[in-house]
């Protein structure tokens, strides 16, 4: 039996890239992996879904010849040739993982790993034979799948998840998808552009709800004028098969009433689950949470000596280079003894029509959790570069501290994905706001808008018309801090926690001290208990997703309170701009009388009392914008 230095079960880009870097160090490395080199990523996720992404960008230009002065007429999808390059790419980047592997004496072993004893793997290799490894250090990197809803149907033929749906063979007349986070965008994206009509199926109004609110409108001005579907404010309750095809069967959440989507396939689209499965992992002593997620601490160890897990894994930022980063970072504290070295700012990009890419925080985060900051944009429609491409939707949104420290960097427009590479290397550094303005881009380049918004921070932006900034101070009303349900600190080395169960819907009426979900963090459970009687309003986090300690996971409003909301003026109105309060905080007011004036898309209204009472908490203020049906107030 031989031992190895470390031994990594998985090689996708935690597991490989570790082992590299392991190799490289001078340890004694094995991998075993029961799939394909390059894991998730390389085969069933970023890089094929990225090959395809580029085919649908090249479609998409070829119908627009003739706006660049071009003859010609448009290209047609092809699927099988689509198909066939995308799996020469996949193939190509396959074996040059291998080749490195071969490069770096690792020794590579194709089959099952399962844990034997804390110190010894089983692995049944796909040849058919099983060989016992052991190692001083073993990293579990075994990644994530699609998660299937358990909702009645959701086995039937045509319900894929994203690994069938990237090996499809034709184009679907008719696409749901049930789901509207990065990958249900992108796929929504894609298979649009390919021709098929697609209908997202979504329970808030947009997609990507965890980004900047700003920044996914200004992409959603784009997604809906392609002609992509949006079912909104719905939650998906069966699938059926149709005579012609499937439907998807959705409660509205208002209403409660039905709503029907007939496509003819569905793409599940719901978040992802843990690879565990298979592993024995039991035998090994390593404790995992109620979703299945490997339990680490911030040097990556498990609960048990000499074992460690990184990546998807272990719950946090289901993303490739992150995987990576944390596999570096585990090695390199291994074989010199430390630490690990802690992360730096992670960009996350979003492959659609147009591009989104952000760093650091939203402002959404930054009004929860209290933070005194500044904002700066600036539009692509002012940029040169991006009007010769043709290619104007989106802005560059910088949020940065009174100090100039940058805090977060919302990208949407074209090549968003290239553009946040100067935001994180600035964050990394340390680099201000006053730093960057003194840093030359070069014209005419698209990063320019990044510098117009870096100076549009300070009111410096040369492109930008003068602005008007209005900081408001938020004020703080228990009433409704009260009903502001946050992830618990449940011990002092808790940064964040795990939504395990919830165990009430948006409209439910909870008692206090009623249990409203559990929760789960590194070595300790808990539960969040509802602080006072009232009807739930909002649950932003769901079962498995991570947040942040203090972070709001759900908002109570109270019993006896009622709230006001941001109307709908007209049939074009997503969100309105609060133009004046004629009332304050603690006024009494009458039925009828006028409480606000609202502008939206060149139209102005009213928000007026709708009884006699008293204005309890004022939330948007004067000149703060609000979705379309957002609580503006509450009165009582």
């Amino acid at each position: 039996m031989k031992n190895y230095e470390l031994l990594f079960i998985g090689a996708g880009p935690g597991g490989y890239v570790a082992a590299i870097r392991a190799a490289q160090l001078g340890a004694s490395v094995c991998v075993i992996e029961n799939r394909e080199a390059g894991g998730t990523c390389l085969n069933r996720g970023c890089i094929p879904t990225k090959a395809l992404y580029r085919s649908a960008e090249v479609l998409r230009e070829s119908r627009e010849l003739a706006s660049y002065g071009l003859d010609g007429s448009a290209a047609r999808a092809n699927i099988g040739a689509i198909q066939e390059r995308k799996s020469k790419i996949v193939e190509q980047l396959r074996e040059g993982v291998l080749s490195l592997f071969r490069a770096n004496n690792i020794a590579y072993f194709e089959g099952t790993g399962s844990f034997i004893d804390k110190k010894t793997v089983k692995v049944a290799l796909n040849s058919g034979s099983t060989e016992e490894i052991t190692a001083n250090h073993i990293v579990i990197a075994t990644g994530s799948s699609p998660r299937r809803l358990s909702i009645p149907g959701s086995d039937l033929p045509g319900v894929m998840t994203t690994d069938e749906l990237l090996k499809i063979d034709h184009i679907p007349k008719r696409l749901g998808i049930i789901g509207a986070g990065t990958v249900g965008t992108e796929f929504a994206n894609i298979f649009n552009s390919f021709g098929s009509d697609v209908y997202v199926v979504v329970k808030y109004d947009r997609v990507m709800r965890k980004l900047d609110k700003e920044t996914v409108y200004e992409f959603m001005k784009s997604f809906k004028k392609q002609g992509i579907n949006m079912v909104e404010g719905v939650l998906p309750q069966r699938l059926e098969k149709t005579d012609n095809g499937l439907v998807i069967i959705s409660k509205d959440l208002k209403t409660e009433e039905e709503v029907r989507t007939e496509v003819d396939e569905i793409l599940l689209s719901a978040g992802r689950i843990a690879n565990t499965v298979g592993l024995n992992i039991e035998a090994s002593g390593v404790k995992t949470d109620k979703c299945g997620f490997v339990m680490v601490d911030k040097n990556y160890k498990t609960n048990v000596d000499g074992i460690y897990a990184i990546g998807d894994v272990i719950g946090n930022q289901m993303l490739a280079h992150v995987a990576s980063t944390n596999g570096v970072k585990l090695v390199e504290s291994i074989i010199n003894h430390t630490d690990a070295k802690p992360m730096t700012p992670v960009p996350d990009c979003v492959f659609a029509f147009p591009e989104i890419a952000t760093c650091g925080i939203s402002e959404e985060y930054a009004k929860e959790k209290k933070l005194k900051y500044r904002v700066g944009r600036f539009s692509f429609a002012a940029n040169g570069k991006a009007m010769t491409l043709g290619e104007t939707d989106g802005l560059v949104k910088v949020i940065a501290d009174m100090e100039g420290k940058l805090l977060g960097v919302n990208i949407c427009g074209p090549h968003a994905s290239d553009l946040i590479h100067e935001a994180s290397t600035a964050m990394t550094a340390g680099l201000t706001v006053d730093d960057l303005i003194e840093t030359i881009h070069a014209h005419p380049t698209l990063i320019e808008t990044f510098s117009e918004a870096i100076m549009d921070v300070e009111e410096k932006s040369i492109h930008s018309h003068p602005k008007c900034n209005i900081q408001i101070e938020e004020k703080t009303n228990p009433s409704i801090d009260a009903g502001k349900i946050r992830m618990p600190k449940l011990n002092d080395l808790m940064t964040v926690g795990r939504i395990c169960e919830w165990n009430f819907e948006v409209g439910n009426h909870v008692k206090k001290g009623d249990i409203l979900c559990n929760v789960e963090a590194n070595k300790a459970a808990g539960e969040i208990i509802a602080p006072i009687d009232g009807k739930i309003m909002e649950v932003r986090d769901q079962q498995c997703e991570t947040v942040e300690v203090g972070t709001i996971v759900c908002i109570i409003l109270p019993e006896g309170e009622l709230e006001l909301k941001m109307p709908k003026l007209n049939n074009m109105m997503e969100m309105g701009t609060i133009s004046s309060w004629k009332v304050k905080e603690g006024d009494s007011v009458k039925k009828g009388e006028l409480l606000c004036t609202i502008e939206a898309n060149k139209t102005t209204g009213e928000i007026v009392a709708p009884k006699d009472c008293r204005i309890v908490d004022i939330i948007v203020y004067k000149g703060a914008t609000a979705d379309v049906d957002a609580m503006v107030a509450i009165v009582k």
